[in-house]
Parts: structure tokens; sequence; C-alpha cells
């Protein structure tokens, strides 16, 4: 003999703020994920260097994506309403590099400027981070 056990099951319904904040967690997930493929096909290696600068400076690497992030889409666009800094931010000397390699554009820069311009600041980000790592974490 087998004895049948009845299993009842009841329809739970979400509320409004639930299915609020499971649509909002899975696009912030999304962008979260997409951000090292923007920031990678926007900088290049520059961009690899600047995420490792930052990341000898805040001696994490989660640390530095973030605030090479910051750097790139958030102050390089402050930046650029400086009058007196628009035309040397990083995102305009390395759009010139771009521009001279695949004309699509007009650049502002020469090419040997543009590339001493991104070598700047490049330098500027790394060689600090650099110099801490050294110092503090090589003892």
């Amino acid at each position: 003999m087998t004895d049948k056990v009845e299993t009842t099951t009841t329809a739970q319904k979400l509320s409004f703020a639930t299915m609020t904040t499971m649509v909002v967690g899975s696009m912030v997930g999304a962008g979260v994920f997409s951000l090292p493929a923007r920031f990678a096909s926007q900088t290049g290696i520059a961009g690899a260097l600047i995420g490792f600068g930052f990341g000898l400076l805040t001696r994490s690497m989660g640390g530095g994506i973030t605030v090479a992030l910051a750097f790139v889409f958030i102050l390089d666009g402050a930046f650029a309403f400086a009058p007196a800094v628009k035309d040397y931010t990083f995102g305009q000397v390395s759009g010139d590099i771009t521009n001279h390699i695949a004309p699509n554009a007009e650049s502002l820069h020469s090419l040997p400027v543009a590339v001493v311009l991104t070598v700047a600041w490049l330098l500027v980000i790394v060689v600090p981070g650099w110099i801490q790592f050294t110092r503090g974490d090589l003892k």
C-alpha cells in the first residue's frame, strides 16, 4: 500500500515594492558588470594603466577600478568645463591619438603632442602609486 501525501501550494503575490526592488537590482547589476567592458573599450591600454596606478595608490584593485572609473567618466567630464583645462583632459588627448590613427574627426593636437600629453597623464597617476607601493609594501 502506498500512502499519498497531499501537498497544497498557496500562490503568494509579490508586492509592488518587491517587484520594483527586483527590477532595479537587476538593472544595477547589469550596469556594474558592463562598466569594465565600456571602460576598456573607451580607454584601451591607457585605461589599464590608469586602473593599475589607482590600484597601487589605493592598495586595492576594487578601489583602484572605482577611482579609475570616476576619473575617466566623471572627473574628465568635469575638467572639460574649465576653459583653461578642457583641451588637455585625458579624454581629449587620448581621443586625439585615436583620431590620428583612424581619422574620423578633427584632432585638436598633433600626434606627437597628444602622445606626450597622454604619457604625462599616465605618469602623474602611475608614478605616485609605484612610489607608495615600493616604499610601503615592498619592505
